[in-house]
C-alpha cells in the first residue's frame, strides 16, 4: 500500500534522525551515490535534510519516479560563467539525465533545448520555518520556474517541512490554491500571501 506524504516524510525523519550522512537518491549534477551530510554543526537537520526528506517522500508516494528527478540542476544564466541552481527539478522523461550530461560537458545547446522541455516542476529546499518566503519565491523558485518551456508546470518551495505550491501557466506565476491569490490571475508576488504555508 502507497503511504501518504505525511506518513513518508515522518518515517524518513525517524529512520534518519540518529545519521550525520546520507546516500543521494538521485543524480547530483552529473554525480550519482554520493554521500551527503544531513546535520549541521551543531547536530541539527540542516537543508540537505529537508530536500532529501521530501524527495524519498516524492518516490515513496509515486508522485514521480525516481529516474524523473535530478538535484542541483545547472541553466546558464547570462554570460558562459553563470548558472542558475535549482535546488530539484522533475523532467516529464526518465531520459534526461543522458540530456543534461550532453548540455553540461559538451554546452550542447540544442541538449539545453530538449531539456527545457521536459521540466515539469522546479523545487526550492530551505530551512528558514517560513521566514523570507517571498524572497526565495522571487529569486530562486520563480527564475528556476521560467526555465521551462512547457506552458503549464509546477513550483516549490520546501521550507522545514511547510509547503508553498506555485503553478505557472504561461508566463503567469501564481499560488496553486487559487484561494491564496488575492487578485487571481493577476496577483503580484506581495498578493500571494506567501506568509501561509499550503
Amino acid at each position: 500500500m502507497t503511504q501518504t506524504l505525511i506518513e513518508s516524510l515522518s518515517e524518513f525523519k525517524t529512520k534518519n534522525k540518529n545519521k550525520k550522512n546520507i546516500k543521494s537518491l538521485v543524480p547530483v549534477d552529473l554525480k550519482n551515490d554520493i554521500e551527503v551530510p544531513i546535520k549541521d554543526s551543531r547536530g541539527e537537520f540542516n537543508e540537505q535534510f529537508y530536500k532529501w526528506q521530501f524527495i524519498n517522500a516524492l518516490i515513496d508516494c509515486k508522485y514521480f519516479k525516481k529516474k524523473q528527478i535530478g538535484t542541483e540542476v545547472y541553466f546558464p544564466k547570462g554570460n558562459t560563467n553563470n548558472y542558475l541552481k535549482v535546488d530539484a527539478v522533475i523532467f516529464d522523461d526518465e531520459n534526461w539525465f543522458e540530456t543534461y550530461k550532453k548540455f553540461r560537458k559538451e554546452k550542447d545547446i540544442s541538449s539545453l533545448d530538449v531539456l527545457r522541455k521536459k521540466i515539469i516542476c522546479a523545487v526550492e529546499f530551505k530551512r528558514q520555518d517560513g521566514k523570507d518566503i517571498e524572497w526565495y519565491y522571487s529569486t530562486q523558485l520563480k527564475p528556476a520556474l521560467k526555465e521551462s518551456e512547457r506552458d503549464y508546470s509546477i513550483g516549490i518551495i520546501y521550507d522545514k517541512e511547510k509547503l508553498f505550491l506555485f503553478k505557472k501557466n504561461k508566463n503567469n506565476v501564481i499560488r496553486y490554491n487559487h484561494s491564496l491569490n488575492s487578485k487571481g490571475d493577476e496577483s503580484s508576488t506581495k498578493e500571494m500571501n506567501l506568509h501561509i504555508p499550503d
